[in-house]
């Protein structure tokens, strides 16, 4: 038996997409809930969540408000409302009133590209808010996992960190663990991983051997990584990679500068003003802003994208900083045309999803490729019917 492990989350179960996340904002502040999300009112504000399609709650009798509960939690967890102050840690009125959109809510809903929406995102989640295990503080998820990335960059070469790898050995560590330590264990599972003729017997071994130092089921290990994978690619810093992820080349700078700190010691209250009023990031420093811009088209001129700054102007942080925002626009219509001119030859991979998706859900997986295997969770069907047909359109 080793050191006690707890799960971090980012996201919670009803709520396991944050692409959902403006919208559902965007509802609430226009609602008659806003500031007073409590009671009888979180009942009423899940039935406007349920006409909007964006939940599917209406099997769930039992409990008329769960999808409400999460879904508000989540709005507090990145700073769009006023958060719950506990009495331990300071006065509701001095941070705002609870459950009102925040200054940083409405910067949020005024977003209006995916880029846009990424860096408020990003902004959030840099902030450190996850207590560490004992008396060490508060962490920063992403900032954690960025600095493992990146320590693995520097042993293997490359940042890749897959799903398993990231199942047992990223979202269940913290800034209590010694990151030489998490890397070499990571490695060392990649190897002998590299040798096993069976991957997914292989996998359900190593969750068993690590889930020994487990409290809950075990099935949360791979359950939960799924989610918070999916809430650390919408900062826009890391990108999917088969089923795990890998730093954006271009935000690779970016990167650096944020994981060179994971742990602060800072009086939560302090920390949840910051993160009301938006958290600041590296690119605020005009510096870091030119060489992030300097970076972004240094990548598109590597891929062949024409782009053109014109007459913009580019001597100050938010003139800099909107016409780095440009670019990854940009950047991410040409990664859109490229993806649509791929669908074609990738009509079996849109009949399997179709497949899972006629028997409510489920996975496909190969055991000699488990890395890029297909799943359909049961809750996000409606959303991935979406998406497939959207792709067999392009087919």
């Amino acid at each position: 038996m080793g050191k006690p492990i707890t799960i971090w989350q980012l996201g919670n179960t009803g709520l396991r997409n944050p692409m959902r996340i403006w919208e559902g904002l965007k509802l609430f502040a226009e609602s008659p809930f806003n500031g007073n999300l409590r009671g009888s009112n979180e009942e009423r504000f899940q039935t406007l969540l349920n006409h909007a399609g964006l939940v599917n709650s209406t099997g769930e009798a039992e409990d008329t408000s769960s999808y409400a509960r999460k879904w508000r939690l989540m709005f507090a967890r990145f700073g769009f409302i006023y958060p719950q102050v506990k009495k331990k840690d300071g006065k509701q009125e001095d941070l705002g009133p609870q459950d009102q959109v925040t200054p940083f809510g409405e910067t949020f809903l005024k977003a209006d590209t995916y880029p846009a929406q990424q860096e408020c995102f990003l902004r959030s989640l840099s902030l450190e808010q996850t207590k560490v295990p004992g008396d060490l503080g508060f962490f920063s998820p992403l900032r954690w996992i960025l600095a493992v990335m990146l320590e693995l960059e520097k042993r293997t070469g490359t940042s890749e960190i897959s799903r398993i790898e990231f199942s047992l050995w990223g979202h269940t560590t913290d800034p209590s663990y010694d990151i030489n330590d998490v890397v070499n264990h990571i490695i060392d599972l990649r190897e002998r991983r590299k040798k096993a003729t069976a991957k997914r017997r292989f996998d359900a071994d190593e969750i068993k051997k690590r889930g020994q130092d487990y409290n809950k089921k075990s099935d949360n290990f791979t359950d939960y990584s799924d989610m918070n994978m999916r809430y650390l690619r919408i900062s826009g810093i890391v990108q999917r990679k088969g089923r795990g992820l890998v730093i954006v080349p271009a935000k690779h700078f970016l990167a650096e500068k944020l994981a060179s700190t994971a742990l602060s010691r800072r009086p939560i209250m302090n920390v949840y003003r910051e993160l009301c009023h938006g958290a600041s990031l590296p690119m605020d420093d005009l510096e870091t802003a030119k060489a992030l811009l300097l970076d972004m088209e240094a990548q598109l001129k590597k891929n062949h994208v024409y782009y053109d700054l014109g007459d913009r102007p580019v001597s100050t942080v938010p003139e800099i900083n909107a016409a780095r925002l440009h670019l990854e626009e940009l950047w991410q219509k040409t990664d859109e045309i490229n993806y649509a001119a791929k669908q074609p030859e990738q009509w079996q991979e849109i009949s399997d999803y179709m497949t899972l998706l006629i028997k409510g859900g489920g996975k496909k997986i190969d055991d000699a490729d488990e890395d890029n295997g297909i799943e359909v969770p049961k809750d996000e069907t409606p959303a991935y019917l979406e998406w497939v047909l959207w792709r067999a359109a392009l087919a």
